[in-house]
């Protein structure tokens, strides 16, 4: 009897035994408390969140309410004689998104023999639809934001400063003249179009042929194609 007990206490016992056994359980961390409005900022992100996850498959929708915002603010801006300013922020700002509109993602100067390009080389190649570096998403969003703002800024006479308006049309005419030509060298010079000009169809008979002016043009689908 005493040997069978001296055995048992003589067996050594693991810490990891010990220590589950003996220690008390690590307290679990306690949630975040958020508090009323921050709960109601996530619920109206989400929604505007979908609701634009909604809406981008309707692309005339979306730029016809952008026209329609466009109009109202030509419309105030005629009426209140004023604002020009404004008008003119405006306008370089969309200036500027459209030309990312028209420009695709990579910078096809960089791109060398060993760096593979985002554009096919010949109407042979696999179709690779053409990445904006603008998306037309986006694109519509910006404008949407700028037409918004500058609608809500015609309710603030302090934003209407004096200003001799035909010099401001002038330098942002100028301002587009400039910004489009260095835009068509630039697609003259790697020859792309960035727009869908056509569509290429497919028949049972024979090989893929080109509708309408993708057939002078040598644009497919929804992409950008070599010449």
């Amino acid at each position: 009897m005493h040997s069978v007990l001296n055995e048992s206490a003589s067996i050594p016992v693991s810490p990891v035994y010990k220590s589950s056994l003996f220690d008390a359980p690590a307290p679990a961390a306690p949630a975040p408390q958020y508090s009323q409005w921050q709960i109601m900022r996530k619920r109206i992100q989400q929604k505007w969140q979908r609701f634009l996850d909604e809406s981008a498959i309707w692309y005339k929708l979306r730029w016809s309410a952008f026209f329609v915002l466009l109009c109202i603010y030509a419309y105030r801006v005629y009426t209140l004689k004023g604002f020009y300013i404004v008008s003119y922020a405006v306008g370089i700002f969309l200036l500027n998104r459209f030309i990312g509109f028209l420009s695709p993602a990579q910078n096809l100067d960089l791109v060398s023999g060993d760096n593979e390009s985002l554009l096919p080389l010949s109407n042979n190649e696999e179709f690779r639809p053409f990445l904006r570096r603008v998306p037309e998403f986006s694109f519509w969003q910006d404008c949407m934001l700028s037409m918004i703002f500058a609608n809500l800024a015609t309710f603030f006479p302090i934003l209407d400063m004096p200003v001799y308006w035909p010099i401001l049309l002038v330098y942002w005419i100028v301002l587009f003249v400039t910004m489009m030509k260095d835009r068509i060298d630039h697609m003259l010079k790697h020859r792309y179009v960035p727009f869908s000009i056509g569509k290429r169809t497919y028949t049972a008979n024979g090989p893929a042929t080109k509708t309408g002016a993708a057939a002078a043009a040598a644009a497919a689908a929804t992409g950008i194609r070599r010449l």
